[in-house]
């Protein structure tokens, strides 16, 4: 048989307050730090969780637990001081029984779990405890599945991140694509579509698998993004009946056909209606096309919806007509809209003479206006044909 030639182990450098830690001791009994340099991941990440959780300058509460759960360690170094026998028992103990006297136990998962997040410790400290109970409670034994899911080396983040996830976002797609700073954002988000999109935990875990494993570039907001398309309810309702023959609210897919028909940006306002600021609502009356934009507001512990804008397609102003219909319907349902306190018969004029735009949602147009408004739009009818006929 052929005899396997093993490829020479290099050493890897220690930094940072770890390395204080191993010089100490170092100190105390030569050649501990060489050891550390040559260890495997398993060893180093397990010295690492004794760098955490260790005070050296109270050893006698860690020399307790050694001789709790290795005694042996002891038998030629009762006579050397406290640090020298921490560094000897550190060398000697195997990764498992060096987690062991450190947290009481060593669980399933967990050497295996450390063996996977490299040579390099940890930025928290804490992150070491929080990986043992991430394995030392049966609760968590999903998110330990997912964390073994994961390809190629586990990130010290990716283990906070499933700790600090709501259960149903314990996912493998997400631990690759979140950041930690997004989790209390995400599991908002979560708790945000049984309500809003009538999802359930299975759906929202559907969704997760579909997810392609490591794509670059493709970030968990995409996802979050994707679900806008599925609303079906406003966090903060409308007060237009769902049967009204004047008046639709459209959110989620009808609210991105809508930007189609009209040739608008609604298609890319979903957030606002998922978030509940503004919704779109398209006036169906029968001859007469317009979206109108209303936004959330408050006062005290009331909220109501104010009109912000009405168009037409390729938002082109609505006719007076359309506008004092809507504006009617908005009387009757109780929705606000800005006005102008001014006679209609004196808006525009004195507008012109102080050289003032007009920001009242509904502005009251005289019929030249109105005649010279069919003018503009007849003259960009036949701009809009000639460019297609262009391109």
């Amino acid at each position: 048989m052929r005899q396997v030639e093993h490829q020479p182990y290099h050493p890897r450098a220690i930094h940072g307050e770890v390395l204080d830690f191993a010089a100490r001791l170092e100190t105390h009994h030569p050649h501990f730090l060489l050891k550390q340099l040559y260890a495997t991941d398993l060893a180093r990440q397990a010295f690492f969780c004794v760098a955490a959780e260790i005070d050296l300058d109270q050893p006698s509460g860690f020399l307790q637990q050694i001789h709790q759960h290795a005694p042996a360690v002891f038998a030629e170094s009762s006579h050397l001081d406290p640090l020298a026998q921490i560094a000897r028992a550190l060398i000697q103990m195997k990764p498992r029984k060096l987690l062991e006297v450190i947290f009481g136990c060593c669980p399933d998962g967990l050497t295996g779990l450390l063996a996977r997040v490299g040579p390099t410790p940890f930025y928290r400290k804490d992150l070491y405890r929080t990986a043992f109970e991430l394995c030392a409670k049966p609760q968590n034994r999903q998110r330990l599945k997912a964390l073994g899911q994961l390809q190629g080396l586990v990130r010290p983040e990716q283990i906070l991140m499933a700790s600090e996830l709501d259960d149903v976002l314990v996912h493998r797609a997400v631990l690759e694509r979140a950041k930690p700073l997004e989790v209390t954002a995400l599991n908002a988000f979560a708790r945000m579509l049984p309500a809003l999109c009538n999802a359930s935990d299975k759906d929202v875990r559907d969704s997760l698998d579909q997810l392609p494993s490591n794509v670059r570039g493709v970030t968990i907001g995409q996802w979050c993004q994707s679900w806008l398309k599925q609303q079906v309810r406003l966090p903060v309702p409308v007060p237009i009946p769902d049967n009204d023959p004047d008046l639709q609210v459209r959110i989620g897919a009808d609210q991105e056909s809508l930007g189609r028909r009209f040739r608008n940006c609604a298609g890319s306002l979903l957030s606002f209606a998922f978030t509940g600021e503004r919704v779109l609502v398209e006036w169906v009356r029968e001859g007469e096309e317009a979206v109108i934009d209303l936004a959330l507001v408050r006062t005290g512990s009331e909220y109501r919806w104010q009109c912000e804008n009405l168009s037409r397609p390729r938002n082109r102003r609505v006719s007076a007509m359309v506008a004092r219909a809507i504006r009617e319907r908005f009387d009757e349902l109780g929705i606000l809209y800005r006005f102008n306190p001014m006679p209609s018969d004196e808006q525009q004029g004195i507008a012109a003479l102080l050289d003032h735009s007009l920001n009242a949602t509904f502005v009251d147009q005289h019929a030249l206006a109105n005649a010279d408004d069919e003018h503009v739009e007849r003259l960009l009818d036949a701009l809009e044909v000639e460019l297609e006929d262009t391109f």
